[in-house]
Parts: structure tokens; C-alpha cells; sequence
């Protein structure tokens, strides 16, 4: 269920985030209902080709390491299925 949620929340966050030529640092982070201790910021950068490459980080302020699933999605492009451990 809260895997469900983030990959939702995360799929939201690519369609409406802000990922423009311009923005060439990361977001500032943010954080989901489910996870409250895990946040994470993107980061978009332009190709050669002119397409878009865009990076998610985590950041785990549990106390025990935290284990989910992610999907992002962003213009035709869906990467889905991606395991993530992150360290407390």
C-alpha cells in the first residue's frame, strides 16, 4: 500500500514538476504521506539530442534502512519497476 502510494505520488510529481532546460540543480525536497522519514528531489538535464534525462535521489532519516518500489513517468518515457534500498 505505501509503495502504491509513493509510485502515484512520484508519477504526479513528473508530469506536473517543473523540468525545464533552465533547471539545472535539484529540487528542493519533499517528502510523501506514507513515507515520512524518506524525501526525495529530481533533477532534469538536457542532452545533446535534446531530450531529457531526469534523476531522482532519496534521503532516509529513519533509524533502520527502508525498502520500496518506484515508478516514474515523464512525456513518453516510463521507467518502472525500480528497487530501492536506502541506508537509515
Amino acid at each position: 500500500m505505501k509503495s502504491t502510494i509513493l509510485v502515484v505520488f512520484l508519477t504526479m510529481l513528473f508530469s506536473i514538476s517543473n523540468l525545464s532546460a533552465q533547471s539545472s540543480g535539484w529540487s528542493d525536497w519533499k517528502s510523501v504521506n506514507c513515507f515520512k522519514g524518506v524525501d526525495f528531489r529530481v533533477k532534469s538535464t538536457k542532452t545533446s539530442t535534446g531530450k531529457y534525462d531526469a534523476y531522482v535521489e532519496f534521503r532516509n532519516r529513519y533509524y533502520d534502512d527502508v525498502h520500496f518500489n518506484y515508478e516514474g513517468q515523464g512525456g513518453n518515457y516510463t521507467t518502472k519497476n525500480n528497487r530501492v534500498t536506502i541506508k537509515a
